[in-house]
């Protein structure tokens, strides 16, 4: 990892340091990974219908189709904060959570990039239905 890098991870790390206290009052966790973002409620609602015997990535396509914004849904790795629950949703296989996040930084070709904390709408599998 070259020196840049690491100081821009260091950042990501000091600034999820500061506001974890914060966040803790606020309702809200510190997450980083690979997760399915949405702008919409709608969206995410529509990705998991679709999503349903479908290869996620021609879901997440046709959300972004019928919204005209190649950006409406996306999977990404990211740095954020998880919110409220904003729903449940059960599709033929699985129970989804829909939850609110705010995102704080995302991983880019240049590595990971701090942006101005935005919210987004996430889908968290809970359980086989058949479980």
């Amino acid at each position: 990892m070259n020196s840049l890098a690491r100081i821009s991870l260091a950042a990501v790390v000091a600034i999820l340091a500061s506001s974890a206290a914060q966040a803790r009052n606020s309702g809200f966790n510190v997450e980083m990974g690979e997760t399915v973002i949405c702008d919409t409620r709608e969206q995410a609602e529509r990705l998991v219908l679709l999503s349903q015997g479908r290869d996620p990535n021609s879901a997440v396509d046709a959300v972004n189709e019928a919204a005209k914004d190649p950006a409406a849904c996306v999977v990404a790795v990211t740095a954020h904060f998880q919110g409220d629950e904003v729903a449940e949703i059960s599709s033929n296989t699985f129970y989804y959570r829909l939850v609110r996040i705010l995102v704080v930084a995302v991983a880019t070709d240049q590595g990971i990039q701090t942006i101005v904390p935005s919210l987004f709408y996430s889908i968290r599998k809970l359980v086989d239905r058949d479980a």
